[in-house]
């Protein structure tokens, strides 16, 4: 099927979820590369919203799992495993969050370590559910590599 213009509706959305997990892979890099906690809070902020949204959006009904559901469902497994680290991830950006601040003195090198970590998860992560994408539905959102 397509519409007027001759573009499938699955390219369009593949081109939508390629920009969008480039978007979540970029903020993910603008984190591992703060260099102080100052830069890092309005990063954070950005990155919080735009999971939240990218995330219940992956998640809703008719979503992207329910497709991958619908097309692969013996893969129930590993969504349900990149589903749990949705929520793992937003409450470890959450934490840090309130880490910065909770503790405006908290030593940097401590505070950008663990941000650091979590841009590794996230990016991880992002990476994971890309390699399922491509394999069900041989659709490349990119790696960022």
């Amino acid at each position: 099927m397509t519409e007027a213009g001759g573009d499938k509706p699955t390219a369009r959305v593949g081109d939508y979820l390629r920009a969008e997990h480039a978007q979540v892979r970029a903020l993910a890099q603008q984190i591992g590369a703060a260099q102080d906690v100052a830069a890092l809070r309005p990063i954070l902020s950005e990155y919080r919203r735009m999971l939240e949204h990218h995330f219940s959006a992956e998640e809703a009904r008719d979503g992207l799992y329910d497709a991958v559901m619908a097309e692969a469902p013996e893969r129930a497994h590993e969504l349900g495993m990149l589903r749990a680290q949705h929520a793992e991830l937003l409450e470890k950006i959450a934490r840090l969050q309130e880490l910065i601040e909770r503790y405006e003195n908290a030593p940097a090198d401590a505070v950008l370590d663990h941000a650091r970590g979590l841009a590794a998860q996230l990016q991880k992560h992002e990476s994971a559910e890309s390699d399922l994408l491509l394999e069900v539905f041989n659709t490349d959102l990119g790696t960022g590599n």
